[in-house]
């Protein structure tokens, strides 16, 4: 039998006439031929990043205008009256260093929509069709949800930012001379905390529809799973400040509640029972 092409869905008639699933196993391609394609998916993903890089980087000086007159003015209402304010560079290498890294974070989240396709194109044709069909639905949500993510932490960010610069009346007479660097990594750093945080409800549905996890555990254990997004929000918020922590775990709960009742929805009776017999079979 020769070998199918990539992508090409491993289907065979059964005795009944009807469609069955072959495992990939009996399809697998040499150890070259992963290899080759593995470097194919990275050679793509990289040239899709270096385009986009290359696209941001003409678009740098109006987004960096948007950032600041997004933030600044919540810097200068939070400061006690009278304190100096001013956004200096210290030396001129970086003006560069500024110019590339945003550059680059802004490229990279153009790009990752498409890197994720191509790291699709990789594993599906390892899978079978039954365990390809949810994939499929789910990854145009994970995206939507990280951009989601990502957007909602830019509407927090002036909040953020003015909760550290009310720190200032403790020390009076000492001004504030903003490095443009550390807040274009400070904020890129937390839209990417947001947009990962933000695939929690995918997470919990996968492991719901694999039956590790019940809605009646789910929702048995809401307290503890409330804990724990709460930690969870508290470490990986670059920030750690309360306002940012509460902006990401609120959001998450109910997200959660909503995986949750998703999970419920979706599960029948005896899903397991079925699941069970075809693999047997």
């Amino acid at each position: 039998m020769p070998l199918p092409r990539k992508g090409q869905n491993i289907v065979a008639r059964n005795s009944s006439g009807g469609q069955e699933d072959h495992e990939p196993e009996e399809f697998r391609a040499p150890l070259t031929d992963h290899l080759e394609e593995l470097r194919t998916r990275i050679l793509r993903s990289v040239a899709i990043l270096v385009v986009a890089w290359i696209g941001a980087w003409y678009l740098v000086s109006p987004l960096y205008r948007k950032l600041i007159d997004h933030i600044m003015p919540a810097i200068k209402a939070s400061l006690p009256k009278g304190t100096p304010l001013e956004i200096r560079i210290q030396n001129a290498p970086d003006a560069f260093m500024l110019l590339f890294k945003l550059s680059f974070v802004v490229g990279l989240f153009v790009a990752l929509p498409f890197i994720i396709m191509q790291l699709w194109a990789f594993i599906a044709p390892g899978l079978k069709e039954r365990e390809r069909a949810p994939i499929k639905k789910v990854l145009p949500i994970s995206v939507v949800l990280f951009f989601i993510g990502a957007y909602f932490c830019w509407l927090i960010l002036p909040s953020a930012y003015g909760w550290f610069s009310s720190f200032f009346s403790y020390f009076p007479g000492v001004a504030l001379l903003q490095d443009p660097m550390q807040m274009v990594s400070f904020s890129s750093k937390m839209m990417l905390a947001f947009g990962v945080c933000f695939q929690l409800p995918l997470i919990v549905f996968a492991l719901g529809k694999l039956g590790i996890l019940t809605s009646e555990a789910l929702t048995k254990n809401w307290r503890q799973a409330t804990v724990a997004i709460f930690f969870v929000a508290a470490a990986i918020t670059p920030s750690n400040d309360p306002i940012s922590m509460l902006m990401m775990a609120i959001p998450l709960c109910v997200l959660f509640a909503i995986s949750v009742y998703a999970v419920k929805v979706t599960s029948k009776p005896g899903d397991d029972h079925e699941e069970e017999l075809d693999d047997l079979d």
